[in-house]
């Protein structure tokens, strides 16, 4: 009977749960192991019931916990807690220390060691940590050890997550219904007011020289972006979602009314961003850099708004360093 398992547990928003996960994917596959996707907590859940198989297909992946006595779980601080949610956790244990960067060390195993043992492995973090990886490829994944890790993390997350055949069934009826044959995709993230608009101007302003007839497809998490997008610009696409109040998150958000529809809606922006000709996008934010990593878009038809901001850019290094 199988005796290795890896649990990966989420926390944060749909962005840093893909991310995670899909890291957690291949680590399993890597060290042989079992794995169960833990979306259990009142993110994307009326009820804290798994998220994960409401929005992903993974033949790859357990549809229960394994209960298992008999073997260790590691990180130890899980044992007798493996039922916990993430943020339960760091609430009950570290509750001033939700944002750390160095927190995930304390929560989750290292992604950089193969560990053989018989034994429950939780894996978490807040992103990816393929380069982490890197040490294991060469004899595990020797195709790996040149890709770039954009191009790993578009082949777990399109071969390994697939998304519910309800979710690309809505997607298509909007290709259908609103898509033209040039699209141009936008996503402004906004509630945390972390990106200045006018760095929107010009990159959209130079897309549509080279597209003049192309449509607008707007992905925002604030209503006001919606109605700035149409009065400025012709032919700006969006769906219909709903919006929290006024500098409210959209996303575990205990206002909105429907938080699995509230990932479904998510989810359905993200892959139609990866669907246009063109994608202008804030690279910190962890939606949109997947949207562009599953873009079949050109290059330099993808562009970073907040490419040359020094302190994004700091930011993002220490994060891959730690």
């Amino acid at each position: 009977m199988e005796k290795k398992y890896l649990i990966i547990k989420a926390k944060g928003g749909m962005g840093n749960r893909m991310l995670c996960t899909a890291t957690g994917l291949l680590y399993a596959e890597i060290t042989g192991r079992k794995v169960f996707v833990d979306w259990r907590d009142d993110a994307y859940s009326a009820d804290g019931s798994n998220a994960f198989p409401l929005f992903f297909s993974c033949r790859h992946c357990l549809d229960e916990l394994p209960e298992r006595d008999d073997l260790e779980i590691f990180p130890e601080i899980w044992s007798k807690n493996i039922s916990k949610s993430m943020s339960q956790m760091i609430h009950m244990n570290d509750p001033n220390r939700h944002r750390s960067v160095f927190i995930h060390r304390k929560y989750s195993i290292d992604p950089s060691l193969f560990d053989g043992t018989d034994s429950i492995l939780v894996y978490w973090s807040y992103t990816e940590r393929i380069n982490r990886m890197r040490g294991l490829f060469k004899d595990h994944f020797p195709n790996y050890t040149k890709l770039d890790k954009r191009l790993i993390l578009r082949n777990i997350i399109k071969s390994k997550m697939v998304l519910q055949s309800s979710l690309t069934k809505q997607i298509a009826e909007i290709k259908s219904s609103l898509w033209s044959s040039q699209v141009i995709g936008v996503h402004v993230r906004f509630t945390d007011r972390k990106v200045n608009l006018d760095l929107y101007d010009k990159p959209i302003k130079n897309m549509l020289k080279r597209m003049p007839q192309a449509s607008i497809f707007l992905a925002t998490d604030n209503h006001e972006i919606v109605t700035h997008f149409k009065k400025k610009y012709q032919r700006v696409i969006s769906t219909e979602k709903w919006f929290p109040g006024d500098d409210e998150v959209l996303h575990q958000n205990n206002s909105c009314p429907d938080k699995v529809q509230n990932g479904m809606e998510a989810l359905i922006d993200m892959y139609l961003l990866a669907e246009c000709n063109a994608l202008i996008f804030p690279g910190h934010s962890t939606f949109s850099w997947i949207a562009s990593i599953l873009s079949n878009a050109s290059a330099d038809n993808l562009v970073d708004v907040t490419k040359y901001n020094i302190i994004i850019q700091l930011k993002r290094l220490v994060r891959e360093y730690i």
